[in-house]
């Protein structure tokens, strides 16, 4: 299945994207002052922020507005969506300390979570690994506002998982 709001989101992602830009609104005072008590990867994010002028910010908002009503429109058929919470087993922090690896493997690890939140639908994680195992978990997305169906759903199907696991 594929979604055309899904696909169209890596272009509300330049300079930052939404979540750079008002990070950095909300942190630029604290950085100022305190910058050396920020986590340097997460400091470095937020400083993309800084590059997005007022007027980019404000298009990127009216194109993330018309992206939800047209994702709201199209999970309109379905009960839900379901993939996985994140698309890989999350890696050993040990694993992570060269900066390329880091950025690429951060990315991949928020990209399905990020779907709902940039497109303002709301989504639930059931978990779903074995005893033992390292933690995944199965994503349920559904419409905007749709929080106490999909919550509904979301209890049904970890039933269905307890008794199969």
């Amino acid at each position: 299945m594929e979604f055309g709001s899904w696909n169209a989101l890596t272009g509300l992602g330049q300079h930052g994207g939404l979540v750079a830009a008002e990070a950095w609104a909300w942190h630029v005072d604290l950085i100022a002052r305190q910058a050396n008590r920020y986590d340097p990867r997460v400091l470095s994010r937020i400083r993309f922020g800084s590059q997005q002028s007022t007027a980019e910010y404000q298009r990127t908002n009216a194109r993330r507005v018309l992206l939800c009503r047209q994702a709201d429109g199209e999970l309109q058929p379905f009960d839900a969506v379901v993939c996985p919470t994140v698309p890989i087993v999350a890696p050993r922090i040990a694993d992570l300390a060269d900066e390329s690896v880091y950025t690429s493997t951060n990315r991949l690890l928020l990209r399905n979570p990020a779907i709902a939140n940039m497109l303002d639908l709301c989504a639930l994680s059931v978990p779903c690994h074995e005893a033992g195992k390292a933690p995944v978990g199965l994503m349920l997305m559904g419409r905007h506002m749709g929080d106490r169906r999909l919550l509904a759903i979301g209890a049904s199907v970890e039933a269905v998982l307890r008794k199969t696991g």
